[in-house]
């Protein structure tokens, strides 16, 4: 008989069940197999029930980078001076963290069963964890559908969608707001292997999200940091896809220089008037081209539309990606002209100075790529603070000449830019409303398209 209360005081039941992370590896294994195989059973249940499982791994992921900070930081701060007893407090933490390891691998070990299970269309045939969903483990994701009619095949499709709807939204509310998580994030970059589509996907909800300002900005900035970190590290996204987050995240860049440009006009214009005595009625261009007329006295009467907090992350997330990619995008003369056609140098030079604002490493770096590539020259570097400096290449560098790609995909902490850098407030200082601009519509094989401007997109795709 079916009780309408029932699933959610299910639900809660579950919750409050959960054991606490200080039992043993076997509790964790065992709750988290049954909550998982409920999830398949239960689909009304089965997106909040996955969010039980990656909050717990959120707890034990955090709790095990600030133990892993806090050993350090004690062993570095006791030297030498107690040999016997700071080893063994040493040794003591370095077990602990062993122990939130293996809790965590085993649970984020489980969810990529689910996951394999829930994209097959062989779904509900084994139970997680069992011999079965092991073995196919290391097939599903290369070829699902493969040798199957087409049928089949949609399904599989379907069923991808549908655990990437349901993943993505768990990191939304789970992951992408916490800072120091290292490991949890692994699960969104385990599905979207599966398909060029699915990469595409999840790096345009980034960019949007990114772009949307009635999110808080650390949130924003966290976008950033999470999608430079996986279209630079990540060897099976599409080069296509690539070009296109670069072509969306400069265009934000240089909407945001325009309207910079604007409110210097206007502040001029302002200024001239007061001193003329005449009226401190100014215009200015909105963001879908319409004229606004804009009263008010002194500086700062106009309202942003574009924070410098988010370019900030915009241009070292842009910085990243060039330094570990712009090779291998650059492989034909088209590709290159693309590159050069992003106008790089007019970021580069801005008032702004990303290049010494953004992390010291992604600059040096960026630098030595792009003057390589010729996508910026070295006088443009100069103009920044910091540009002479980067202009004296280290030996030591983050990526070898002829390995621009590294082989995994990295956590948002790798560009410098994680979910607690920039302005760590939730408060946006900029207007609020809806997206910047278009919305990103992400579409197969790595070309999103923006509404009602395809044939723009078109012009820059090599």
């Amino acid at each position: 008989m079916f009780v309408p209360t029932g699933l959610p005081s299910l639900f809660e039941a579950l919750r409050a069940s959960f054991p606490h992370r200080r039992l043993g590896v076997h509790t964790h294994r065992a709750y988290t197999r049954r909550l998982l195989r409920l999830a398949q059973a239960l689909p009304a249940l089965e997106d909040r029930l996955l969010s039980i499982v990656v909050d717990r791994m959120v707890d034990i992921d955090v709790e095990i980078s600030i133990r892993d900070v806090d050993g350090q930081d004690e062993q570095a701060a006791r030297g030498s001076k107690t040999v016997g007893s700071s080893s063994t407090a040493i040794a003591g933490s370095e077990a602990r963290i062993e122990t939130l390891a293996d809790k965590l691998d085993v649970m984020i070990e489980l969810v990529f069963q689910y996951l394999d299970e829930k994209c097959s269309c062989e779904a509900g045939a084994a139970g997680i964890g069992s011999a079965e969903t092991t073995d196919r483990v290391s097939t599903s994701g290369a070829g699902a559908g493969a040798g199957h009619d087409h049928g089949a095949g949609e399904l599989v499709i379907r069923r991808r969608n549908h655990a990437l709807a349901l993943v993505l939204a768990v990191f939304e509310r789970s992951v992408l707001p916490t800072y120091k998580s290292r490991f949890t994030q692994y699960i969104v970059f385990y599905l979207t292997r599966m398909s060029a589509s699915m990469a595409d996907t999840f790096a345009g909800r980034l960019i949007n999200n990114l772009r949307n300002r009635t999110l808080p900005l650390v949130l924003r900035v966290a976008c950033a940091s999470y999608v430079s970190s996986f279209l630079a590290r990540a060897k099976f996204v599409d080069d296509s896809t690539v070009r296109s987050a670069l072509f969306y995240l400069l265009g934000y860049a240089h909407r945001f220089l325009d309207e910079s440009e604007q409110r210097q006009a206007a502040d001029a214009a302002r200024l001239a008037n007061m001193a003329a005595g005449a009226s401190l009625r100014t215009t200015r261009i909105g963001p879908d081209g319409e004229t606004i007329q804009v009263s008010g006295s002194g500086r700062g009467s106009t309202t942003r539309l574009y924070s410098p907090t988010v370019y900030l992350a915009v241009c070292q997330a842009c910085f990243y990606i060039v330094a570990f990619r712009a090779r291998a995008l650059a492989q034909s003369p088209e590709a290159l002209t693309f590159l050069r056609q992003l106008r790089l140098g007019r970021v580069v030079t801005s008032l702004e100075d990303p290049l010494r604002r953004c992390l010291d490493s992604v600059s040096r770096e960026f630098v030595r790529v792009a003057i390589k590539l010729q996508l910026v020259t070295d006088r443009e570097v100069r103009q920044s603070a910091a540009g002479a400096s980067l202009l004296v290449l280290p030996e030591d560098s983050l990526i070898s000449d002829d390995d621009s790609d590294a082989s995994a995909t990295d956590s948002g902490s790798d560009s410098g830019s994680g979910s607690g850098s920039g302005s760590g407030s939730g408060s946006s200082d900029e207007d609020g409303g809806d997206s910047d601009d278009e919305e990103v519509q992400p579409s197969v094989r790595g070309k999103p398209a923006i509404s009602g401007a395809r044939g723009t997109l078109a012009k820059h795709q090599p």
